[in-house]
């Protein structure tokens, strides 16, 4: 069972992403890179769900929206 932080790597040992468990479930802060090492998106999920707000960034590193969720949908 998943708990606590996972980082995930490609096959050049790159950071692809960062995920948060609890007791199996998605719990807290993921993150996502692009290949260049960028952070790509991050945002926070509660009990398995997006929650709260989440932000996409480009490829050279800017960002290019936020979203806001709650109990996975998007909310506003």
């Amino acid at each position: 069972m998943k708990d606590g932080l996972w980082k995930y790597y490609n096959d050049e040992g790159k950071l692809e992403r960062e995920e948060n468990y609890k007791g199996g479930v998605k719990e807290g802060l993921w993150k996502y890179y692009y290949d260049s090492d960028k952070l790509e998106r991050e945002g926070n999920y509660k009990g398995g769900e997006k929650h709260g707000l989440w932000k996409y960034y480009n490829d050279d590193g800017e960002l290019e929206r936020e979203e806001n969720y709650k109990g996975g949908e998007k909310d506003g």
